[in-house]
């Protein structure tokens, strides 16, 4: 009987030590997460904000849209002439706005690996920036106001996403269902 006692015992230090580990090594883990998912966010959002940097830069650099008669003048005769506004278009294109082109190109990459992973609040903040570069053509001083208050709204979002606990850890709130950007790029 001394001996099932014993063993019963030791059975059950084994096992408490055994679960006491596990759940400090669960917490760990958690902890690192928030971690990494607070740094990965922090890289998306920088990333983003460099690519509409670039993206403001060469928008600026593009003739503005101006109304004036000889441009009625010029919009009717190449509504006459389709195939002369397209070679004027990819003339264009290919010169003027190439690097606007590769601009909006780097933000789509960068606007899509932060829907990867971003948290609802930043991808709501990243819809208004959308809807401006949808009218991107229209661009004028309130265009540009607009487009200053969005790339304002969404760093404030971001940042506000990431929090930091009582450690100095950071604890990142990601929006139910969403996945790690790392975990993604693995699984891809």
């Amino acid at each position: 009987m001394n001996e099932l006692v014993l063993a019963v015992v030791a059975t059950a230090g084994a096992l408490g030590g055994a679960s006491l580990a596990g759940w400090f090594t669960l917490r760990a883990g958690a902890v690192e997460r928030r971690a990494r998912e607070a740094g990965e966010l922090a890289a998306v959002v920088s990333a983003v904000n460099h690519a509409l940097d670039r993206l403001e830069l060469e928008l600026r650099q593009l003739p503005p849209d101006v109304a004036s008669r000889s441009k009625d003048l010029t919009d009717r005769a190449l509504e006459r002439t389709p195939l002369l506004a397209w070679a004027i278009a990819q003339a264009s294109r290919h010169t003027v706005g190439r690097p606007a082109m590769l601009a909006l190109d780097g933000y789509s990459a960068a606007a899509s690996r932060l829907l990867l992973a971003g948290p609802e609040p930043v991808l709501h903040a990243l819809a208004p920036i959308n809807d401006l570069l949808a009218d991107v053509e229209h661009r004028d001083g309130e265009w540009w106001v607009a487009w200053r208050g969005a790339r304002g709204e969404l760093i404030r979002v971001a940042r506000v996403q990431t929090v930091v606990n009582d450690k100095g850890t950071p604890i990142t709130k990601r929006r139910p269902g969403s996945r790690s950007i790392t975990r993604s790029a693995r699984n891809s």
